[in-house]
């Protein structure tokens, strides 16, 4: 949660490549362009509830929004609006005309990111659909990237040495906050990170109990 004075400050700087404004009534479709553009575009915030001139608008449910945002992202990609999956944070934060909703979207790693069979960036302070010249960009970035470091196999560990509580209280987080979906308890320990037949660093890194510190370490 951000202090009333930072989105004070967000409020008076105006909308730019990485700050959109967006009204409480605009739809799940324009507030998930948004989203994808800013994975795909460096990262960025969105406040919810806030005029195009900075003014917040009255009486923003906020907790409807949030229910509404879950169906952008789930447990897997054909349970999510935007694929592949990514990372988001939403909270209700509260200013001095009424609360608004932040969504704060880091940079995505794994580009480009689609919403509903497009591609969205940020264009200056707005959302555009991507061109065929920006696609191959961001096709050409992800490629340069390489593999993220939570994908990489860890050797000597497997699940026995992690701690299962911690991994089934990540998902319940995820879940409770983000709306992704798990059949049962072996989802929820694997979380989609197997490599091959071994763990990946990123589900590792999650559950990893003293005695595994080691084999974690690059």
């Amino acid at each position: 949660m951000e202090t009333l004075n930072t989105i004070k400050n967000m409020l008076s700087a105006g909308e730019s490549k990485r700050l959109e404004f967006k009204s409480a009534s605009a739809g799940l479709g324009a507030m998930g362009a948004s989203i994808c553009a800013f994975l795909n575009s460096g990262g960025g915030q969105m406040l919810v509830g806030v005029r195009d001139d900075g003014t917040v608008e009255s009486g923003v449910d906020a907790q409807r929004i949030l229910q509404m945002l879950h169906a952008l992202s789930g447990g897997s990609e054909a349970a999510a609006m935007i694929t592949p999956n990514a990372i988001w944070d939403v909270t209700d934060e509260p200013t001095d005309a009424g609360p608004v909703v932040l969504i704060d979207v880091p940079a995505g790693a794994d580009l480009p990111y689609v919403f509903q069979d497009a591609i969205f960036v940020r264009v200056g302070s707005q959302t555009r659909q991507a061109t065929g010249c920006q696609t191959r960009e961001l096709i050409e970035r992800r490629y340069l990237q390489g593999a993220r470091w939570e994908r990489h196999p860890v050797l000597e560990v497997s699940l026995k040495d992690l701690a299962e509580d911690e991994i089934i209280e990540t998902a319940r987080i995820a879940a409770h906050k983000r709306g992704w979906h798990f059949r049962d308890a072996d989802d929820l320990k694997l979380c989609s990170h197997r490599t091959t037949s071994r763990l990946s660093s990123g589900i590792c890194r999650i559950g990893a109990c003293p005695g595994t510190q080691k084999a974690l370490e690059p």
